[in-house]
């Protein structure tokens, strides 16, 4: 092998590895959310205030990451009725989740009876939640009601 074949050959494994640990560096540094589903439920506000169903979702939320990261919104979305439903979170929210911590959140959603009511589980919905740092989408299974 000739010199320059020799610093070729050193010079793209040396690139290799930089890039690999460059890679890992960015990767491990981000923040890493992980969601669990603790409770959902829906449930008629109460005999004196019948004209909107909450929806309530409990969450765990875990950063497993090296950098924090801040839930800006949320929304919920499900097909109940033959209907297409998507629903922000009516609470302006910002919530800090900082690295290598936990924390549980409860996310509600109002839906006015006039406009759509609820009388059976929601099957099938999807928890979006958008942070500083991306989106993430979390199946829930079932929505019961509250009993």
């Amino acid at each position: 092998m000739t010199p320059i074949e020799i610093t070729a050959i050193i010079g793209a494994i040396t690139g290799s590895v930089s890039l690999s640990i460059v890679t890992y560096k960015t990767w491990k540094e981000k923040p890493r959310l992980n969601f669990t589903i603790e409770k959902a439920y829906w449930s008629i506000h109460t005999v004196n205030d019948p004209t909107f169903n909450p929806i309530s979702i409990n969450v765990r939320i875990d950063n497993k990451g090296n950098k924090g990261t801040t839930i800006h919104s949320t929304s919920i979305s499900f097909d109940y009725d033959g209907e297409h439903k998507t629903i922000k979170d009516n609470h302006n929210i910002s919530i800090l989740i900082p690295p290598h911590e936990s924390t549980r959140q409860l996310f509600s959603y109002h839906i006015k009876r006039n406009e759509f009511k609820i009388e059976n589980d929601i099957k099938n919905a999807t928890l979006t939640m958008n942070y500083t740092h991306g989106q993430k989408e979390i199946q829930i299974p079932i929505i019961g009601e509250w009993k």
